[in-house]
């Protein structure tokens, strides 16, 4: 769909840091950006999403909200930020962020988040 996408688990020492990554790199990608780490033995996801897809209606809380119980985590956020936490099934980050590219395409259509 031409939306600018980046989608990694990646090493960070807090959900804090984290989430700056995430602020960082969706002004740079200027798209979204999903960044999960495995934060003291807890799945910790961040989600961005830059201004121009935000008014197309999609949601970095909706995609959390999505994504973090796939880790058995909980949060949700805003549209442009939200993060979550507290996973305890961190082995099943990768399996969250691969739901992340179909999620998106879902929400730039109008659709219901796929199953």
């Amino acid at each position: 769909d031409g939306v600018p996408l980046l989608v990694r688990a990646v090493d960070a020492p807090d959900a804090d840091a984290l989430q700056q990554m995430v602020v960082q790199l969706r002004h740079a990608v200027d798209g979204v950006v999903v960044l999960a780490a495995n934060i003291v033995g807890k799945a910790t996801f961040v989600a961005g999403v830059a201004a121009p897809y935000t008014k197309l209606g999609l949601a970095a809380g909706n995609l959390i909200k999505e994504i973090a119980p796939i880790a058995g985590a909980r949060g949700g956020g805003k549209p442009a930020v939200a993060r979550a936490g507290g996973g305890t099934e961190p082995q099943r980050i990768g399996e969250a962020l691969d739901r992340v590219e179909a999620l998106v395409k879902a929400a730039l259509n109008g659709q219901k988040a796929p199953v």
